[in-house]
């Protein structure tokens, strides 16, 4: 069973919960004019994200405060006296 989208559509027409891959589908053009327009490096639209993974952050519905000071502190090797 396919669940239904009871979200508002946009002025596009896209519901907002249709996914980045769905989104981004077809941007190849747009892509390489953006690329163009502000001398970026050739990158192919299909290496510039995983929409899949974005669907899943953007997805959640808590707030995610990543500290890696922790890690650095106590990782691999001994300890490192906390600077503050």
């Amino acid at each position: 069973m396919v669940a239904r989208c009871h979200l508002p559509e946009s002025a596009d027409g896209l519901c907002a919960c249709t996914g980045l891959a769905t989104v981004m589908a077809g941007k190849e053009a747009v892509w390489d004019e953006i690329v163009a327009k502000h001398g970026l490096a050739p990158t192919p639209h299909r290496d510039v994200s995983s929409w899949a993974f974005g669907d899943a952050v953007f997805s959640w519905d808590y707030d995610l405060i990543a500290d890696g000071s922790k890690a650095r502190r106590y990782g691999p090797g001994p300890p490192r006296p906390q600077v503050r």
